[in-house]
């Protein structure tokens, strides 16, 4: 059996990261930034800005060279995953802040969305009132 020398096995992996500069990785598929930016635009209500989505597909589209490991799939197909999810994400923070932000105390909201009146007043448990005997 031979033993072959680990400096062998070091060439051999696949590099991990896109490669090359963040500056042509940007210019290069900005287009695809802006593509996916769009789409995730138009399919949401207008709370967020357009060029807040570039800015964070941007950003992911970074992270994802420095993770993207090569598995047989292109990285231009694991970047629009990496870059969609973002933005999503970015989206899903914007609408809790705003969520918290006019939320109610103590549970009122769920009191008045049973009750079906935008005041914070209990109602009483029973519609009948009680009979005297």
């Amino acid at each position: 059996m031979k033993v072959e020398p680990a400096e062998q096995f070091a060439r051999a992996a696949r590099p991990h990261g896109y490669g090359g500069s963040a500056e042509a990785l940007v210019q290069e598929y900005a287009p695809l930034v802006r593509k996916i930016a769009w789409q995730v635009f138009s399919k949401v209500a207008r709370s967020s800005e357009l060029d807040d989505l570039i800015q964070v597909g941007l950003i992911a589209l970074i992270e994802a060279s420095r993770q993207y490991e090569e598995r047989g799939f292109a990285f231009s197909t694991y970047a629009t995953t990496r870059i969609r999810g973002a933005m999503i994400d970015q989206l899903r923070r914007e609408a809790d802040v705003a969520a918290q932000r006019w939320a109610r105390p103590n549970g009122c909201r769920r009191r008045a969305r049973r009750s079906n009146s935008s005041s914070c007043a209990r109602r009483p448990q029973s519609k009948w009132p009680k009979r005297s005997t």
